[in-house]
């Protein structure tokens, strides 16, 4: 079994919080008709935005698959914690971190076994810099 890359630690509910993941960089996305620039500038306010959505008692969800892939499954929730240099397609690029919070056991099992070990974020509105949910 493969041991998890990441700290962990379960709490009295049974539930795991998996520590310090890194969730999105910095990059460009060029599938569309005009290219999407994901900034530093974008993940800061981002950043902002999620702070003040948690210090609201808001967290966005984490699920299993991408809403329009089929059947979502609830995993848990998710805090985005700070912006830190990351390599990445060897390059040092800026990314979010975040934490995956209320994690089901069942579900952190499978992200040990290596089942869930990519994250995708989901965004609703690029002109307004949010991570509305995490797929895994």
């Amino acid at each position: 079994m493969t041991q998890p890359t990441y700290q962990a630690e379960q709490s009295k509910d049974g539930n795991w919080t998996i520590y310090n993941g890194p969730i999105f960089s910095v990059h460009v996305d060029n599938r569309g008709r005009e290219p999407l620039v994901f900034s530093k500038a974008w993940l800061r306010k981002a950043l902002k935005r999620a702070q003040t959505r948690e210090a609201e008692g808001y967290y966005p969800p984490l699920h299993i698959r991408h809403h329009g892939d089929g059947d979502v499954e609830p995993a848990g929730k998710f805090r985005i914690t700070h912006i830190e240099s990351h390599r990445h397609g060897g390059k040092e690029v800026p990314t979010l971190f975040a934490d995956l919070v209320g994690v089901r056991p069942e579900v952190y099992e499978r992200i040990r076994r290596g089942e869930l070990s990519y994250r995708s974020v989901e965004i609703l509105d690029v002109d307004e810099p949010e991570l509305d949910s995490l797929a895994l």
